[in-house]
């Protein structure tokens, strides 16, 4: 049995992420709250599916909370790369020229 992230999408999870910068900053609280809820029930269906326990490992919150506090996920260490070599690296990904307006 796969964990229950597995199965959230990255677009999924990037759509929320553009309704919640998109949303007015009193609701975004409750949006991030409800997507919280939204994963635990995934977690639980993902339970009964399998029809086994709660495995601490597999059915953590922890791969969607790391993204909302990244600072304070110690499990990875810090990449150590400036912001020009970050760009750098998606110019060349997304074979972007160099000296284009999208660069």
């Amino acid at each position: 049995m796969s964990d229950w992230s597995d199965k959230l999408s990255f677009r999924e999870f990037t759509d929320f992420l553009e309704r919640l910068v998109k949303s007015p900053k009193k609701t975004r609280f409750k949006n991030i709250e409800k997507f919280l809820v939204y994963c635990r029930k995934r977690v639980s269906d993902n339970l009964k599916e399998g029809g086994r326990k709660m495995d601490k490992e597999k059915d953590s919150l922890f791969p969607v909370m790391r993204f909302f506090l990244p600072g304070l996920d110690k499990e990875r260490g810090a990449y150590n790369m400036k912001e020009t070599v970050i760009a750098s690296l998606y110019i060349e990904f997304l074979q972007l020229g160099k000296n284009s307006d999208d660069a």
